[in-house]
């Protein structure tokens, strides 16, 4: 402890210290900021960097200062960020919980900015340990009256942690389309293994599901939402330090187009579609086989789902937007419809593959191309609008057809009721004038009995015949 004279005498201060240790952030992870000191480890200089770190920081309570190999024992960590250098007493205090990894590496940025005078720093992540070694835990009581030292910069010693020997500039895609991005190789180097092959993709919280880590080096995706997003690079090496570097995205909006390519795919796949940039980065690449174009050419418009079907959406940038392109936009057509049928074509739902089932695939035309092509080029309408306008149209065949029918039986049947009515006429006038004919074809002396008989019975016949027709016309008139 330190001591101090009064009146030639000297005064010894005996305090007990406890080691107590508690984690920040609780049962959650703890993001730890080392600030290593080129002083000799009393505890007059201790007291200083302390009182000095207070006045600059805001966890005050999380602040520690202990010697690099107390500081080594007391804590599990896994380090994210290391400078170079050495250090006899170490300053440690919490700048972030959980995963906030963002704000970690923002506190470190302040802190250096501060230019406090410091052989090395360190960001790291984990816990206090429950228990520590006797070895450590039990030190020799020590008196001294030093006081506060200058600080001076020591050479760095040799480092065999991963270390950011290259900062990474600002990046740029666009919305829809495929991002790639190849990290140098010589962003990380150690003296190791030269240069770190484990490599982890940081994603904020806003740049989630926008890009992917792909292979050793490369940053790939089809991003859907524009505008600037920060990502962190985190390097591991074999001894299992990290380092890390930051940088950032600039998504811009996709260019306007004339046309919109529709694909219905049978498959429920849009959230998955959706929410993970590497499979629209595999539809695009599938897409481009299939329609024997540059992948950088197509362009993701929106992604939904409806009645568990895939609605996909996408253009092609090499067809012009200022001038309709009508020769292009028919070849683009015909890999997909088969023009007389509006149907989709076998060849190219066989070349999409199982995976993305092609049911339906329609285009439809915006902007200058609505003007310029003619009505049978008119944008297509949905399933929905075709089967509403089929239907009204078969409605009015169908009631065109009943009434002009109607009409014909009508008119049929009131054609047979005039005929029945002249036939039957026709045949009384011809009974008469039959039984007249007949009986003014016999010229015979009425003194005659053979001819009288003859004639009774030829009258009587006639009147026969004549009540019978009569009935027979009654009958039928009855039926009609």
């Amino acid at each position: 402890m330190i001591g101090s004279k009064s009146n030639n005498q000297s005064k010894v201060f005996h305090v007990e210290v406890v080691e107590k240790f508690e984690n920040p952030c609780g049962e959650r992870n703890t993001f730890w900021l080392d600030v290593y000191y080129p002083h000799a480890p009393t505890v007059a200089n201790k007291v200083g960097i302390h009182r000095q770190l207070a006045e600059i920081i805001d966890n005050v309570p999380s602040l520690r200062v202990f010697s690099p190999e107390y500081i080594g024992e007391s804590r599990n960590l896994d380090v994210i960020i290391q400078e170079d250098g050495v250090g006899n007493v170490v300053a440690t205090w919490a700048v972030a919980c959980g995963t906030d990894i963002d704000k970690a590496t923002d506190m470190m940025t302040e802190f250096l900015e501060l230019n406090i005078t410091h052989n090395h720093v360190m960001l790291s992540s984990g816990y206090y340990k429950s228990t520590l070694s006797s070895k450590l835990s039990k030190s020799p009581q020590t008196t001294t009256t030093s006081s506060y030292m200058t600080t001076t910069t020591l050479p760095s010693a040799q480092d065999v942690n991963p270390k950011l020997t290259e900062r990474l500039s600002d990046f740029y895609c666009d919305k829809g389309r495929l991002c790639q991005i190849a990290i140098p190789a010589s962003v990380f180097q150690d003296s190791t293994t030269f240069y770190n092959k484990n490599l982890t993709l940081y994603y904020h919280d806003k740049s989630e599901n926008l890009l992917i880590l792909r292979g050793k080096r490369n940053i790939t995706g089809v991003p859907m939402k524009s505008g600037m997003f920060e990502f962190g690079l985190i390097a591991q090496d074999t001894n299992g330090v990290k380092a890390l570097v930051k940088f950032r995205v600039m998504v811009r909006e996709s260019k306007p187009t004339n046309h919109f390519v529709h694909l219905v795919l049978d498959h429920p796949n849009a959230k998955y579609l959706a929410t993970h940039s590497g499979s629209r980065a595999n539809f695009l690449a599938d897409l481009s086989k299939a329609l024997d174009v540059s992948i950088n050419s197509l362009t993701i418009e929106t992604v939904a789902e409806e009645q568990n079907k895939t609605l996909i959406t996408f253009s092609e940038s090499t067809i012009a937007e200022k001038a309709c392109n009508r020769s292009a936009l028919d070849e683009l057509s015909s890999k997909m419809i088969l023009e007389k049928k509006k149907r989709t074509k076998a060849s190219f739902v066989r070349d999409m593959g199982s995976a993305y089932f092609v049911t339906r695939a329609t285009i439809q035309l915006v902007g200058n191309c609505l003007s310029d092509l003619p009505l049978e080029a008119s944008p297509v309408q949905s399933d929905h609008s075709n089967i509403f306008v089929f239907a009204a149209i078969g409605f009015i065949v169908i009631a065109v057809l009943a009434g002009i029918s109607a009409c014909l039986l009508k008119k049929k049947q009131q054609k047979k009721e005039t005929d029945a009515e002249e036939n039957r006429i026709d045949e009384e006038k011809t009974e008469e004038e039959d039984c007249d004919s007949t009986r003014a074809q016999v010229g015979v002396p009425e003194e005659s009995y053979e001819l009288k008989v003859i004639e009774n019975t030829m009258e009587q016949t006639c009147n026969f015949c004549r009540r019978l027709n009569r009935k027979y016309c009654m009958l039928k008139d009855r039926r009609q």
